[in-house]
């Protein structure tokens, strides 16, 4: 039963920052606006971004596993790492995605020159 709970442990540290990315970028980012067709045909390259990798998606992902583990396994925290974790992620992954100069439609989602 042991193992079967740090297994759990385990996978709510992992799926903390996707679930953070995914929403954040839908409700932030995108302000609830994809382009389906783009994602679907191949000709148009909206969300093709870095050879088909988002990389500061990858950067945010990891970097909010690494904090969710760190104050999970490492150092726990009282209160849990999960609400920290998210919140730690979200603001990474809209941080990084302001910064960077993606082609995403800015006209739906972050404004460009903000």
């Amino acid at each position: 039963m042991t193992n079967f709970q740090s297994f759990l442990l385990m996978i709510g540290v992992l799926f903390i920052p996707i679930i953070a990315i995914v929403l954040v970028d839908y409700y932030i980012i995108r302000r609830k606006h994809y382009n389906v067709s783009a994602i679907l045909e191949k000709q148009n390259k909206m969300y093709w971004y870095t050879k088909g990798f988002n990389l500061h998606v990858y950067v945010s992902y990891i970097v909010g596993a690494v904090f969710a583990y760190y104050f999970t396994y490492v150092h726990p925290l009282a209160t849990g790492a999960t609400i920290l974790a998210f919140l730690f992620t979200g603001v990474l992954h809209v941080s990084l995605t302001k910064l960077s100069q993606l082609s995403i439609p800015y006209s739906k989602g972050i404004d460009k020159n903000a």
